[in-house]
C-alpha cells in the first residue's frame, strides 16, 4: 500500500539539492589561534559565501585587536568583535618589518575572484590570535555566534560555546 506525499513533503524533496548547506567550524590550535572554517555539507558547490561572526572581545589578544581594528558590538551585555568573512580568493602578503615593530603577514583579497567551496569540503576563512591567559578567564557561558549567506540559500545561523571549542583544542 502506498501513501501519497503531502504538499510540504514534495516541496522539501524538490528543494533539497537546490542550495549549498554551509556552516562554520571553529578550532583552537596549539599556538592559541582560533581558526574559522566554512564547511559545505550540501551536494551543490557554494560559489559566494559571506559570514557575519561574533567573537567575545575578551578572548582576543591585544595585537589582534590593534591590527584588526574590530567592529565592536554589544550583545547580552557582552562586548563582541564583529567579523565579516567571505570566500574571496587571497594572496599572502609577507610581514613588513620597521624600526621597533613588525606588521604581521596577512591575506590580501584578489578583486572579483572567489574560491568555491565544493561539496563536503572546508575552506579556512579567518584566523584570530587569542589571549595567552585564556585559562584565567570565565568562559562558561560565552558563545561565538554566526550567520552564513551562501549563494541564494536561506541564511544559516549557529552558535557554539567557547568552552566547547577549548575542549576540542588541537595540539
Amino acid at each position: 500500500m502506498s501513501i501519497s506525499m503531502e504538499d510540504y513533503e514534495i516541496r522539501d524533496v524538490m528543494g533539497r539539492n537546490q542550495y549549498p548547506d554551509v556552516d562554520l567550524h571553529f578550532v583552537l590550535n596549539s599556538e592559541n589561534y582560533l581558526e574559522i572554517s566554512a564547511r559545505n555539507h550540501g551536494e551543490i558547490y557554494a560559489q559566494y559565501v559571506n559570514c557575519l561572526i561574533y567573537v567575545p572581545l575578551i578572548l582576543l589578544s591585544e595585537d589582534e585587536i590593534f591590527w584588526s581594528t574590530p567592529q565592536k558590538t554589544i550583545l547580552n551585555d557582552i562586548e563582541y568583535f564583529q567579523i565579516l568573512a567571505d570566500n574571496k580568493a587571497t594572496r599572502r602578503q609577507a610581514p613588513i618589518s620597521m624600526t621597533g615593530y613588525t606588521i604581521p603577514a596577512k591575506d590580501i583579497p584578489i578583486p572579483g575572484l572567489y574560491e568555491p567551496i565544493l561539496p563536503y569540503i572546508s575552506l579556512r576563512l579567518n584566523r584570530l590570535r587569542l589571549r595567552d591567559d585564556l585559562e584565567n578567564l570565565e568562559i562558561e557561558n560565552l558563545t561565538i555566534d554566526w550567520r552564513v549567506h551562501a549563494d541564494n540559500a536561506p541564511p544559516n545561523t549557529g552558535s557554539i560555546l567557547v568552552s566547547e571549542i577549548f575542549q576540542n583544542r588541537r595540539d
